[in-house]
This record gives structure tokens, sequence and C-alpha cells, in this order.
């Protein structure tokens, strides 16, 4: 039995010794490899930064672009918006006087008619009035001239009766 136990360690030594050295050199190329790979991050690191920094410029100048059409968009929807706003308010603004001045000739329709009833005199009849008590006066007045011219060219004074006292 020690005649087999001392084969087998002899046949084990060399095969393990293989096989430590094939794991030695998978290590060493795993190594190599990460090193590479480390290289190769490095170079296309720098070549895929420049890459991004310029698609994000482009994206950046297209992003200003579009947010500049939006703003006129919004200006010029705003500006129409405005405008029919301005368009509605002036409307309004002209049906409101229409009403207005209808209820305001309503009301001075309603009180000329009650004015009336109670017998106050309007303001084109005051006036006519107005009128015509200037015309009396004047005539009047030039009537009054004429007579004392009359009376002093005949010399005659006209003299008026007095009321007796009692």
């Amino acid at each position: 039995m020690a005649t087999r136990k001392s084969t087998r360690k002899t046949t084990r030594v060399p095969a393990m010794k293989s096989a430590g050295k094939q794991m030695k050199a998978s290590a060493n190329k795993v190594w190599l490899a990460g090193l590479g790979a480390v290289a190769m991050a490095e170079e296309e690191g720098g070549k895929l930064f420049k890459g991004l920094v310029a698609r994000g410029k482009e994206l950046e100048e297209t992003g200003r672009e579009r947010l500049e059409q939006a703003r006129e968009r919004v200006e010029e929807l705003a500006g129409t918006a405005k405008e029919k706003v301005e368009s509605a308010t002036n409307d309004v603004r002209g049906r409101a006087a229409e009403l207005f001045g209808k209820v305001e000739d309503e009301w001075e329709e309603r009180m000329a008619v009650t004015l009336r009833k109670f017998g106050v005199p309007s303001r084109d009849e005051i006036s006519r009035l107005t009128r015509r008590i200037e015309e009396l006066t004047q005539l009047v007045e030039s009537k009054s001239t004429l007579r004392r011219q009359a009376t002093r060219k005949s010399g005659t004074r006209r003299t008026t009766p007095r009321a007796k006292a009692s």
C-alpha cells in the first residue's frame, strides 16, 4: 500500500505544477487584459468625452432654437389673444354705451311726462317764454323812448294821474 501512495504523489506533483503554471499564465493574461482595457478606456475615453461634448453642444443649440421658436409662438399667440380681448372689450363698451343711452333717453322721456303732469314747463317752453319776454321788453322800451321823444318835441309833459289819498 505504501507503494501506491508514493506513485500517486509523484504523478500528482508534476500535474499540479503544470496546472499552477497554467493558472499563473491565465491570471497574467487576465491582468494584461485589464491593463489593456484601462489603456483603451483612457484612449477611447478621451475620444468618447470629446464626442459627448460635441453632441451636448448640438443638443443645446437645438434646444435653444426650439425654445426661441416656442417663445416666438407664445408671443404671437399672446398678441392675437390681446387683440381679441381688446376687440371684445370695445364691443362690450359699445353695447354698454348704447344701452346706457337708451336707458338715459327712456328716463328723460318719463321725467318729461311726469313733469308735464305736474304742470312744470319744459326747457324749450321756458326758452320760448324768455325770448318772448325779451322781445316784449324791447318793444315796451322802444315805445317808451318814442313817447319821451314825442313829448319833448311837442313841449308838453304828460302827467300820469295820481291816486287820490283818502
